[in-house]
């Protein structure tokens, strides 16, 4: 289950709300609700950075958290993308050590 949809059921069960009273809470439309707590971010329809703005703030949820497992990280991407050169480049450089 991907990690959004996890916290949004989660979320909505503490609060007791059901995907429709989010939407009403939001404005967001229900199907897309139960879309984004059934698949989360990465499913065929895919939240917004204002419909998870709305969801953070409804559930009472810290927006770096909803964003952060939303949507991955730059930081994060551009290690994978330093990880994929040196792989590429024949492995990993070893370090340097001055002595002084």
């Amino acid at each position: 289950m991907d990690k959004l949809a996890q916290l949004l059921q989660q979320s909505m069960r503490r609060r007791h709300l059901t995907a429709q009273a989010v939407a009403e809470q939001t404005g967001i439309r229900t199907p897309r609700v139960k879309a984004f707590a059934e698949d989360g971010a990465n499913g065929p329809i895919q939240p917004t950075d204002d419909e998870l703005r709305e969801l953070a703030r409804t559930l009472s949820l810290p927006l770096s958290a909803v964003l952060g497992i939303a949507h991955p990280s730059v930081k994060s991407k551009a290690a994978s993308a330093t990880w994929r050169l040196r792989q590429h480049a024949g492995g990993r450089k070893k370090p340097t050590h001055r002595s002084h």
